[in-house]
């Protein structure tokens, strides 16, 4: 599998990804995330949130605002910052601490792109 390394210096973490050819078991943790390789639109980013993001996950049953999720999660402004969004050309594919959006979730025997974003500070 094709795999690569990427700092995040900023928020003290790296992130990890390795695409993987028919999967054989999904992962869905707040910070492992399988994402289905053919859901992807275009090139993807890595970003902080931005005024107005809004994601669904399949978990939850309805489209949330990333504000509403920060606050239910009491993340503090700084905290908010600092969260790792991945996006598409169609918008968020995953958050850190949270999961893949719907659209881009995998399942097994898919072509996945698992990514796995680990703190420095907790893991």
């Amino acid at each position: 599998p094709q795999s690569g390394t990427l700092a995040i210096p900023e928020a003290g973490m790296t992130l990890k990804m390795a695409l993987i050819p028919n999967c054989t078991e999904v992962f869905k943790s707040v910070n492992k995330f399988d994402i289905n390789y053919a859901a992807i639109c275009g090139i993807m980013t890595l970003t902080s949130r931005f005024e107005g993001d809004k994601v669904r996950f399949s978990y939850r049953g309805c489209t949330k605002s990333l504000k509403e999720l920060f606050r239910e999660k009491k993340l503090t402004h700084f905290e908010r910052e600092l969260v790792p969004v991945i996006r598409d050309g169609a918008g968020i594919v995953a958050v850190y601490g949270f999961g893949v959006a719907e659209r881009c979730e995998a399942k097994t025997g898919d072509t996945v792109l698992r990514i796995e974003i680990q703190n420095k500070n907790n893991n």
